[in-house]
């Protein structure tokens, strides 16, 4: 998550808002909690209750359109000018509703989608997005577990 807001802060955006995922899901719940951290300042010298620049739904093309029409709903004094979607699928659902409502991705609104979809490629425009290096984590995760020392008893 920081990574992609400091991509959008050197674009020159201040007000940039969070398509979130289910809260009840981890992934969901650190991307919403970096961006808390890292954007609720820069959003209170702007004015703007970082409240308002977080619309939770699910990691779907559904949540992501309804999203950012909420977004798009705000005064113009107010509205993003960047989104960050916690998913790639939300990202292009975000997408769809900015050809809808008229806006033209990058020129209108910036948006970055998470996780590196094969997808994120294939659209047009194409689709920036943070991606997860799944393969790597997993391998990291292995390694850690093989090293742990065997247990006998029950976790507690």
């Amino acid at each position: 998550m920081a990574l992609g807001l400091d991509h959008l802060v050197s674009l020159g955006h201040r007000r940039i808002a969070l398509l979130a995922g289910e809260q009840s899901l981890m992934p969901a719940r650190l991307r919403h909690d970096s961006y808390l951290g890292l954007m609720a300042p820069l959003l209170a010298q702007e004015g703007i209750a970082v409240a308002d620049y977080i619309v939770t739904g699910r990691f779907d093309l559904t949540s992501g359109e309804q999203g950012l029409k909420r977004l798009m709903a705000l005064p113009e004094t107010i509205r993003p000018t960047a989104v960050v979607a916690s998913s790639d699928q939300q990202a292009i659902g975000a997408l769809r509703a900015a050809q809808e409502l008229a806006l033209s991705v990058p020129r209108d609104l910036s948006l970055m989608g998470f996780d590196g979809l094969p997808v994120a490629a294939m659209i047009t425009p194409r689709l920036t997005t943070i991606e997860q290096p799944v393969a790597k984590i997993a391998q990291a995760a292995f390694a850690l577990f093989a090293g742990l020392p065997e247990r006998t008893g029950p976790l507690r």
